[in-house]
């Protein structure tokens, strides 16, 4: 099953090739990083910065068509910013971790 629909990225760069690739570049350059940030933002009960880091990534998996990572990535921000089940946030991080490497495939093949 595709994890990543480049509608939106192709609409909104007007079809342009290049800013296509510009921004799957900067998602896939980004992420590995703040997913690490979240985990040391979990590892340290830091949900603050663990709900920033969250919510940094939510709007750039959104513009890949990455519907699942971003609805994963808001409940994160959710559990982070309420404090109501943060014992599941380490499962959606590795979830996330699993799924965001079957969207760099695609994304990496989109290129």
């Amino acid at each position: 099953m595709q994890l990543t629909d480049l509608t939106f990225l192709n609409s909104f760069a007007k079809g342009d090739k290049e800013k296509i690739a510009k921004y799957i570049k900067m998602f896939l350059d980004a992420a590995p990083g703040i997913i690490i940030n979240m985990e040391t933002h979990l590892a340290n009960n830091d949900l603050k910065q663990l709900r920033t880091a969250a919510h940094s990534l939510k709007p750039q998996a959104g513009y890949m068509g990455f519907k699942q990572g971003e609805s994963l990535l808001k409940t994160i921000e959710q559990c982070a910013d309420t404090g109501t089940d943060v014992d599941k946030i380490p499962s959606h991080i590795e979830t996330f971790k699993t799924m965001f490497e079957q969207a760099k495939t695609e994304l990496t093949t989109a290129l």
